[in-house]
């Protein structure tokens, strides 16, 4: 509109040169910070199929990482579990246990 600078060649150039690669001048999605590497969301699995009754502070000191990682991992990663533990319980009684016993039962099955 009024008192903007206009685009410069080189602004141009590159929306054209875009726009002849992609088609399109939309923003190009970012990544964003990368996730857990696959290794360690199967070690963090392996650790609660092995023992669902594990704190996830216990586990954290056994695979060497910080507990909200191995949470974060659970809840994100390994969200079918979740899933099902939401769909099974009422919402007052979410204890640790039954959420390990319900991780372990869907990661058997899977």
């Amino acid at each position: 509109m009024y008192h903007t600078e206009h685009p410069t060649d080189k602004t141009i150039h590159e929306g054209y040169m875009k726009f002849q690669q992609s088609g399109c001048l939309c923003a190009v999605k970012r990544t964003g910070h990368p996730g857990p590497l696959a290794e360690t969301v199967e070690r963090v699995r392996e650790t609660f199929v092995r023992s669902p009754q594990k704190s996830t502070t216990r586990a954290s000191r056994e695979l060497q990482m910080s507990q909200s990682s191995v949470w974060r991992i659970l809840r994100k990663r390994l969200r079918a579990a979740f899933a099902a533990f939401a769909g099974a319980e009422s919402p007052g009684s979410q204890s640790s246990f039954t959420l390990l016993f319900w991780i372990l039962k869907i990661l058997i099955l899977e």
